[in-house]
């Protein structure tokens, strides 16, 4: 018997989420896996970007890095 597959929560509410990550082929990578799961993605690059982002709009999960250029995640 095939197994029902489960529609992500994400996709039913429109999530949204901030990953914050100077390694780009990283952030694409996280991109496609959150997209996948049906969240919006935002990708801000570096601290201060992340920082305009994040004043910016109203997201339901933050993936941050902490050793970014320009302004840390500390």
């Amino acid at each position: 018997m095939a197994e029902k597959h489960k529609e992500s929560p994400a996709k039913k509410k429109g999530k949204k989420v901030l990953i914050v990550e100077d390694e780009r082929p990283l952030a694409h990578a996280l991109e496609l896996k959150f997209s996948h799961e049906g969240y919006a993605v935002t990708i801000a690059t570096d601290g201060a970007e992340a920082l305009k982002q994040a004043n910016s709009g109203t997201y339901d999960t933050i993936l941050l890095d902490l050793i970014m250029p320009n302004m840390d995640g500390f």
